[in-house]
């Protein structure tokens, strides 16, 4: 009777992981509500965990730039771009939306993993779990990556949706 409530809340997490995979993979059009608020949040989200990162290491903030700039510019290689007479539509390369979700899920996976107390290094006091994140850098990176690819992407489209709109 106790595994109740976690059996409940993996099929809520499993449902709305197949109804993000399947707005991942469908078209989106350019202005729509949950274009603008990512294209507004996620760029500052990504600026803040920047100077957390920056904190811990340069050489981790550059790495992770670099590396979610060229997975931008290959996914918009790789976008599939219409006009329609309601807009201008974009579908991201379903691999790369595929890949950025499960970096995602594993994330969460993880840290659920640590948090649990599963992993002899997870933190018990309040101290040590606000202290947790600049002591992993993998998951900041990952933190990071995830939001600056998306803010950038984001950013590239609605440029290029400016673009053909003129």
């Amino acid at each position: 009777m106790t595994n109740v409530p976690y059996i409940a809340f993996l099929v809520l997490f499993l449902a709305t992981l197949a109804l993000r995979m399947r707005r991942e993979l469908n078209f989106d059009r350019v202005g729509s509500l949950r274009f603008r608020l990512r294209l507004y949040t996620l760029p500052v989200i990504a600026l803040l965990v920047s100077f957390i990162v920056a904190r811990q290491s340069v050489s981790l903030l550059i790495m992770t730039w670099a590396l979610s700039l060229s997975l931008v510019v290959y996914s918009l290689k790789t976008s599939v771009f219409e006009h329609r007479p309601d807009g201008f539509w974009f579908r991201k390369n379903p691999w790369v939306s595929v890949a950025v979700l499960t970096l995602f899920v594993g994330r969460l996976v993880y840290r659920s993993w640590v948090f649990m107390g599963a992993v002899d290094s997870a933190p018990h006091s309040a101290a040590e779990m606000s202290d947790y994140w600049v002591r992993t850098p993998f998951s900041l990176m990952t933190l990071l990556l995830l939001t600056s690819y998306n803010g950038f992407y984001y950013l590239a489209v609605y440029r290029r949706a400016r673009q053909n709109r003129v």
